[in-house]
C-alpha cells in the first residue's frame, strides 16, 4: 500500500484537481491539524473519489455495451418501408370522410397542409346527419369522445377508430373489432399510423451551438429540463423526477414537480432548445407510445432522456442520440452521467453527431440508422398528410375489411428509485 504521508502535497493537488474536475466543490481545510490527521483526511477523500470515478466508468462501459447492441439490432433487422404515396381513387370522385364525434371535447378541423396531397379528391366533413349518405365513404370515431355506435346502413362504408392515448389511459369497447374497419393510432402495426410529430425533422440542425448552450448554463439554466403536468402517471414518472432532483438541478416548467415558471412567450420549442438535455418522460410504458416530448427534443437539438416505450430503440435515429433511463441502475447514477456530459463538451456532442452541423450542407440523413431512415423518411414533411390521406385511400377503395389490429399490452415498469 502506498504511504500517502510521503506524498501528501502531491496527493492534495491531485485530489483537489479531481474534485474541481468533477464539480464536487469540496474545500479541504489544512490549518490547525496535525500531519497524520491531514494525511488520513486526504487518503479518505482520495479513496472516495476513486470509488466515484470507478463507478462512473462502470456505468459508461455498460452504457457503451447497450448502445452497441442497439446499433447491431438496427443494422440487422429489416424494417418495412411505410408507403406515403397517396393516389386518387378511380374513377375520380370526391371522397367524404365524416367526423362523427369531437376531438377531446371540441370539433377537429384539419389545416389545409394536413391533407395537401389529397385535398383535390378527399373532403373531411362534420355534418353527422350525413352518416347514412352513400357519398360518405369513411366515418371517424375519436376514442376519447366515443359514446356509442350509431346504426350503420351504408354498404362498405369504412369506420375508423382514431386513438392517440396509450393503453394505460384509454380503454377500447369490446365491440370495437365488430364495428371498426381501420385503426388509426400511434402503433406502427396499425392499418394507418398516426404519429405525434414529424420524426424525420430530427435530422435538422441544432437550434443552438454548444457554446450558446454553455452560455445559457452560466445564466442559470439547469442541465436538465422537463415540462409535464400530469402527476398521476402510473409508471413512477413523478417519483423518479423527485429522486433525480436530489442529485442534480432540473428546471421543471409543468404543473408536476414544478421548479420554474415558463417564460412570458410560452414558446416550448424555443425553451427546450436552450437546454442540453430534456427529460422525455411519458405517462405510460407502452409499445410505440412515443409522443411530442421525445420528437421535439430531437428536432431542436436537445438530447432527450427517455422513459416510456419499451421499444424506444425503434425510434432512435442513431447510436448516441438519446439517453435511456433504463440503462442506469438509479436516478443518482443517471445524474452522475449527465454531470459528466455537462462538463465534457466533446462527449456531449457525440449525442448530436448524427446531425450535420456544417452550415449550408443540408440535413445529416447519411448519419442515421438505415432502418430508421427507411421507416421514417417517407413521412418527411408529411407525417400528418400521410395519415389522413391514407385514410382517404382506404375509404375510396370501398373494399370490405375489418381491422385485425390488436393492441399490445403495456409494461408495468417501475424503475429503481434507490440511490
Amino acid at each position: 500500500m502506498v504511504d500517502l504521508s510521503k506524498h501528501s502535497k502531491v496527493v492534495i493537488v491531485l485530489v483537489a484537481g479531481a474534485l474541481a474536475a468533477l464539480g464536487i466543490g469540496t474545500v479541504i481545510y489544512m490549518n490547525n491539524t496535525s500531519a497524520s490527521v491531514r494525511t488520513e483526511a486526504v487518503s479518505a477523500i482520495a479513496r472516495e473519489e476513486m470509488r466515484r470515478i470507478n463507478d462512473l466508468e462502470k456505468v459508461i462501459a455498460a452504457l457503451k455495451t447497450k448502445l452497441e447492441a442497439v446499433e447491431a439490432k438496427q443494422l440487422q433487422t429489416p424494417v418495412p418501408t411505410l408507403d406515403a404515396t397517396t393516389k386518387p381513387p378511380t374513377p375520380p370522385s370526391k371522397v367524404k370522410i365524416l367526423w362523427y364525434n369531437n376531438f377531446f371535447g371540441h370539433p377537429y378541423y384539419l389545416k389545409p397542409e394536413h391533407i395537401a396531397a389529397c385535398s383535390a379528391w378527399c373532403e373531411f366533413i362534420h355534418d353527422t346527419t350525413m352518416l347514412n349518405d352513400p357519398s360518405v365513404a369513411g366515418v371517424i370515431f375519436h376514442a376519447k369522445d366515443f359514446n356509442g355506435w350509431p346504426k350503420k346502413t351504408v354498404t362498405h362504408q369504412h369506420w375508423i377508430w382514431w386513438e392517440l392515448e396509450s393503453q394505460s389511459n384509454s380503454g377500447w369497447p369490446a365491440s370495437l373489432s365488430e364495428n371498426i374497419d381501420i385503426v388509426f393510432t400511434f402503433n406502427l402495426e396499425a392499418e394507418v399510423v398516426s404519429l405525434y410529430s414529424d420524426p424525420y425533422a430530427a435530422t435538422k440542425h441544432p437550434v443552438h451551438t454548444i457554446q450558446e448552450k454553455n452560455a445559457f448554463r452560466k445564466q442559470g439554466h439547469a442541465p436538465l429540463s422537463i415540462l409535464v403536468s400530469n402527476c398521476m402517471a402510473n409508471n413512477n414518472r413523478k417519483e423518479y423526477i423527485e429522486e433525480l432532483l436530489k442529485h442534480i438541478k432540473v428546471d421543471s416548467f409543468g404543473g408536476c414537480v414544478h421548479t420554474k415558471d415558463m417564460p412570458p412567450d410560452n414558446d416550448k420549442l424555443k425553451l427546450i432548445s436552450q437546454y442540453k438535455f430534456y427529460l422525455a418522460f411519458e405517462n405510460s410504458n407502452c409499445k410505440d407510445y412515443v409522443t411530442e416530448k421525445y420528437f421535439q427534443a430531437l428536432h431542436v437539438g436537445t438530447v432527450p432522456i427517455v422513459f416510456g416505450a419499451p421499444n424506444i430503440d425503434d425510434f432512435i435515429p442513431a447510436n448516441h442520440s438519446v439517453i435511456n433511463v433504463e440503462h442506469f441502475p438509479s436516478p443518482k447514477a443517471l445524474a452522475e452521467y449527465v454531470k459528466y456530459l455537462d462538463e465534457n463538451d466533446d462527449r456531449y456532442l457525440e449525442y448530436l453527431a448524427y446531425k450535420d452541423t456544417t452550415p449550408g450542407s443540408g440535413d445529416g440523413i447519411g448519419k442515421v440508422y438505415p432502418a430508421w431512415k427507411n421507416r421514417f423518411q417517407p413521412m418527411s414533411n408529411g407525417w400528418e398528410v400521410m395519415g389522413f390521406c391514407k385514410l382517404c385511400q382506404y375509404a375510396a377503395s370501398r373494399k370490405p375489411m375489418k381491422t385485425n389490429f390488436v393492441r399490445p399490452p403495456c409494461r408495468n415498469l417501475h424503475v429503481n428509485l434507490k440511490p
